[in-house]
């Protein structure tokens, strides 16, 4: 199994954090945004874990920090930018896989707008597409700060990440919009976690405000599968974290503690490869 830790640390040095959530879940790839290049966390994962954790450069890639203690033959970088990441995870005698990892740009005016949002969602929605035909296969899996919740136009359009809610939609694998073939469809289980029906943090970034439409809770940092990868990941692994086992990385009001932890929550996922 791989298990992967996604956070975006918000500039906070969360070494100890991480390190802690890396040996509770044995995680093997650590991805972190908005980390500080002074910063450091290989000592405390390696004390941690008993892993060697080292360093996975990729070039070109600002928005983004990865600790592997993935041997390195069997994790390559495929493409990067700089938001983006796209790597082959090749475990034999599993079937390879493309891990997807990006921290797209946050909402803002002008440049930031929804429409761009989702122009910047079909733009590296066509890169992986790319590299699925590159390689043949559809076994793809996509993690990150996608800066949009589930139900927006860059996650939900054809346009952008086509991500439904349903597996057994996303199992069609493209439709038929105006006659002609869609773009492929993700799967983007993150649905099934928003919400307080369970006791668990009901999305993994909070903003409140006087605004008329406020949805104080929000599902920014995502993952997307999709159906040709589904035997491979471990929907029951998929978990919102607010615990490294010793600390809470929510307040007493059961929201984020930005000031010491992040705005963000982490995710952990494990994957059949």
């Amino acid at each position: 199994m791989l298990s992967v830790l996604f956070w975006n640390v918000r500039g906070h040095n969360l070494s100890s954090p991480v390190a802690g959530m890396a040996a509770l879940r044995n995680v093997d790839l650590v991805v972190l945004a908005e980390r500080k290049k002074n910063h450091s966390y290989t000592g405390d994962l390696a004390a941690a874990t008993g892993k060697p954790f080292v360093v996975f450069k990729i070039p070109g890639c600002l928005y983004l920090h990865v600790l592997s203690s993935v041997p390195k033959p069997q994790l390559d970088i495929v493409e990067a930018d700089k938001r983006y990441a796209i790597l082959r995870v090749d475990r034999p005698p599993k079937p390879d896989i493309l891990l997807a990892l990006t921290h797209l740009p946050p909402k803002g005016p002008g440049a930031n707008s929804l429409d761009n949002q989702r122009s910047v969602a079909e733009d590296l929605h066509q890169r992986i597409q790319f590299q699925e035909g590159f390689f043949g296969h559809s076994r793809t899996v996509v993690v990150g700060d996608l800066n949009m919740d589930p139900f927006e136009t860059g996650m939900t359009s054809s346009k952008g990440f086509h991500a439904v809610m349903a597996r057994e939609v996303a199992a069609r694998r493209s439709r038929r919009i105006n006659r002609k073939t869609s773009s492929p469809i993700f799967f983007n289980p993150i649905w099934h976690y928003w919400g307080d029906k369970i006791q668990r943090p009901p999305g993994t970034y909070y903003k409140g405000c006087s605004l008329t439409d406020c949805l104080f809770w929000h599902m920014f940092d995502q993952v997307l599968v999709r159906d040709a990868v589904g035997p491979q990941f471990d929907y029951n692994s998929l978990q919102i974290l607010q615990s490294d086992g010793v600390n809470h990385f929510c307040s007493a009001k059961a929201l984020p503690n930005k000031a010491v932890y992040s705005d963000h929550l982490p995710l952990v996922f494990e994957l059949d490869v």
